[in-house]
């Protein structure tokens, strides 16, 4: 076989030898990556099941209790003695979420996402605390803690939408899409 001939055949089998290489890499990083990508579905999936149950009796607690009672306490609807009690309530509730949601160990790509939760739940144990001292309180007083207490509400609102703002990116991310479980702040 002449030279060129022979020079043009093993640049040919190289060729292929590269392509038919780049294509076994290929498929191998798409395997370990998909295999990675199910492993990390899977470990969303698990924290977010267990993460919704304290969530959602926290969520119930803020809107169904604790945002009408401010304006109750105002109105005069319930008696300071009434809404001491609530926010006695408030609280231990409050303190059990937290330890549920912070006693559950994350998937690692979610870092951070405990000292979010603890932010916002320590922003929310803020306002019954508030709450039961504008109940002890009259008047003008009695207005600016409750004006507190609903500021802390609203900065505690703002904090759990930075901990759901991950926990719905990561859901997009890992092709979950997002979930109505959770405030979608990113989606709005």
């Amino acid at each position: 076989m002449p030279r060129s001939r022979r020079t043009k055949r093993m640049a040919l089998l190289a060729s292929v030898a590269v392509v038919v290489l780049g294509a076994i890499g290929a498929t191998s990083v798409f395997l370990v990556g998909s295999a990675q990508r199910r492993d990390d579905r899977a470990a969303y999936l698990r924290y977010e099941r267990a993460i919704l149950v304290p969530i959602k009796d926290g969520g119930r607690l803020v809107e169904q209790e604790m945002k009408p009672s401010l304006n109750d306490l105002s109105t005069g609807a319930v008696t300071p003695t009434i809404a001491i009690e609530r926010a006695v309530a408030w609280h231990t509730d409050l303190v059990q979420d937290r330890t549920q949601m912070l006693g559950l160990t994350p998937p690692s790509f979610l870092r951070g996402i405990q000292t979010l939760w603890a932010r916002a739940l320590d922003a929310y144990l803020a306002v019954p605390e508030l709450f039961t001292q504008a109940a002890r309180a009259t008047g003008s007083a009695r207005k600016a803690l409750l004006d507190r207490a609903a500021d802390a509400g609203t900065r505690a609102d703002r904090l759990f939408d930075d901990a759901a703002r991950v926990m719905q990116y990561h859901r997009r991310r890992l092709g979950l899409g997002p979930t109505h479980d959770l405030p979608d702040p990113a989606g709005h």
